[in-house]
């Protein structure tokens, strides 16, 4: 790495390794290794990685040491009548990269609403809807991603009971403002 001018290094899935067993403490001993010995910024990426096992321990609080955390949060409920909303950018680059025939132009915007509900903004729940959308859309033949398609399609659990949780919120907070307009 020294020889190849190597001045960034990216880990991912950091979260998985696990250092109680014989190869994630091979990999603890290694990540440490790097970070000592190489000249480059190592981002170390995962979920909830403030309470990853590999950060705790002794090598573990060594490594954590070494650390600055960022928390990356998924992207802001859209704006459907801003143009320049990153998250309606977002899911116009998904669709200009989608190998769909028919995909009516916009039709991912016209959905960034519902797609958020569904996903809360993560990319990897963004990810495996759009992913699983466009693979229905093809083998039905219809190579187009709408709402009928979008609502057939199960994504992961997080995210599935994220949109439970807001659903009940939000029915909640309707019902209570409708008893409150009746007591009037």
């Amino acid at each position: 790495m020294e020889r190849a001018s190597t001045r960034l290094v990216i880990l991912d899935e950091v979260h998985n390794i696990r250092s109680n067993r014989q190869a994630g403490m091979e990999a603890a001993t290694t990540m440490k290794m790097f970070t000592d010995e190489i000249d480059a910024t190592f981002v170390i990426a995962g979920i909830d990685l403030d309470r990853a096992e590999l950060f705790q321990g002794e090598m573990g609080l060594q490594l954590d040491g070494r650390r600055r955390s960022h928390d990356m949060l998924g992207y802001a409920r859209p704006k459907p009548n801003d143009e320049s909303d990153p998250w309606l950018l977002f899911l116009d680059s998904w669709e200009h990269d989608l190998p769909l025939l028919k995909q009516k132009p916009g039709g991912l915007r016209e959905e960034g609403s519902y797609i958020w509900d569904r996903t809360s903004g993560a990319v990897g729940s963004v990810r495996a809807l759009l992913a699983g959308a466009a693979r229905a859309a093809i083998s039905s033949g219809t190579e187009n991603i709408d709402r009928d398609v979008l609502d057939g399609i199960k994504i992961d659990a997080h995210a599935e009971a994220e949109r439970v949780t807001r659903a009940r919120s939000t029915a909640s907070a309707k019902g209570s403002v409708a008893r409150g307009k009746r007591a009037m």
